[in-house]
């Protein structure tokens, strides 16, 4: 009897942004799956730093920072706490354009993980449907594509 592997998934800043500040229910259900080891869930160190500069903008989610981790944790979430900023150096073209530094960065950090799913609001992100062999859905989508 073969073992399937659990599909990875990459969660964007902004799906724990959210989720931070007004419990997201896909994310409920996204993290149910990871506790379940349905799926294996990924954040990289990048969403922390990320979510620290936004913190500055919004106090509402001051509060909230030092739990993100332990907000993961507690759900089954690995953190993956190397990148390299040179990874996307001379990989901007086309298929690309649209997408700001940061953007490219998750992207490629998702990439090296060897996630197949990469779970986003953000609509430049969402708009290009796929990067390389990753396909990418916002998490309610991703759910009911999961579920099929």
């Amino acid at each position: 009897m073969t073992t399937l592997s659990p599909i990875k998934i990459y969660l964007d800043s902004n799906v724990v942004m959210k989720y931070i500040l007004e419990k997201d229910d896909a994310l409920e259900k996204i993290f149910q799956l990871s506790k379940e080891c349905k799926i294996e869930t990924y954040v990289s160190i990048l969403s922390f730093q990320e979510i620290a500069t936004s913190a500055s903008l919004s106090q509402s989610i001051i509060s909230y920072i030092d739990n993100i981790k332990d907000i993961l944790v507690n759900n089954n979430v690995n953190i993956f706490y190397n990148y390299d900023i040179n990874l996307i150096s001379g990989t901007v073209n086309v298929v690309v354009e649209n997408l700001t530094y940061e953007d490219l960065l998750h992207l490629k950090i998702a990439e090296n993980i060897g996630v197949e799913y990469f779970i986003t609001y953000d609509k430049d992100i969402l708009n290009k449907k796929s990067y390389g062999t990753i396909k990418i859905f916002e998490p309610s989508s991703f759910i009911q594509h999961f579920r099929r």
